[in-house]
């Protein structure tokens, strides 16, 4: 199966400029930390206008708390999402186990994503323990949006080993993180289910700014499977 590519976007006006050249729709606002959320009208809003189109993931926002979460899940649970993102923002295997443990007993209709940091390295381990949660979508992240890459943090070896991991578990995993371009090629090839771009399709690289459909449509190049190969026979 292709690399999905998902790509964050801060508003509907950048949807609608942008939507043939993504695979899913992420409801994120960059201007609210590592996972900002968007207003719950504005999601309704989204998708109305594309759910149909698209399939359509929205994050919970900047929450820790397992109560928080819980309740947001169930409110998100209700707009007819395809994902909902969360955050796992601690290193303390208990306390992510009760926060799986908590969301376990809910029945949920839409999938739900767990998202990890990158920086949170202690909390990677809790990724082998999925399984007993029913949790089947991880996205490896980055929490400091402003500093490393998802490759400063975690090489190649390590990435790859963990997709095969996650994929013999028959869990769906998704890469992110202030990707580069030339970071592209080399992820697609670990074959995730999706990796995830805002930085990288916006100006100046700055996640904050607006959606550049140049460089969007540029990058969306590398998710078409058939031209992929024909840009890599060509030597480019």
């Amino acid at each position: 199966m292709n690399t999905k590519l998902l790509v964050s976007f801060k508003k509907l006006k950048e949807i609608n400029r942008n939507l043939n050249y993504v695979d899913i729709i992420d409801l994120k606002n960059p201007l609210n930390g590592a996972i900002g959320s968007w207003n719950s009208n504005e999601i309704i809003k989204a998708i109305k206008l594309y759910g149909k189109r698209k399939r359509i993931s929205a994050t919970l926002g900047n929450l820790k708390k397992p109560a928080e979460i819980v309740f947001k899940l169930n409110e998100f649970d209700e707009f007819g999402l395809d994902f909902i993102k969360f955050g796992i923002f601690t290193n303390n295997l208990l306390e992510i186990e009760n926060l799986f443990k908590s969301i376990s007993e809910k029945l949920l209709k839409t999938k739900i994503v767990a998202v990890f940091f990158a920086e949170n390295k202690k909390s990677l381990r809790f990724l082998s323990r999925l399984n007993q949660y029913n949790i089947r979508n991880v996205l490896i992240d980055t929490h400091a949006k402003d500093s490393l890459d998802l490759l400063n943090l975690c090489s190649i070896d390590f990435l790859s080993n963990l997709v095969k991991k996650l994929k013999k578990n028959n869990i769906k995993i998704g890469l992110a993180g202030k990707l580069k371009e030339n970071q592209i090629p080399q992820l697609i090839d670990l074959n995730p289910d999706l990796i995830g771009l805002r930085s990288a399709v916006c100006f100046h690289n700055n996640r904050k700014s607006e959606i550049c459909m140049e460089k969007l449509k540029k990058l969306s190049f590398y998710f078409k499977d058939e031209r992929r190969k024909a840009t890599e026979y060509a030597g480019a």
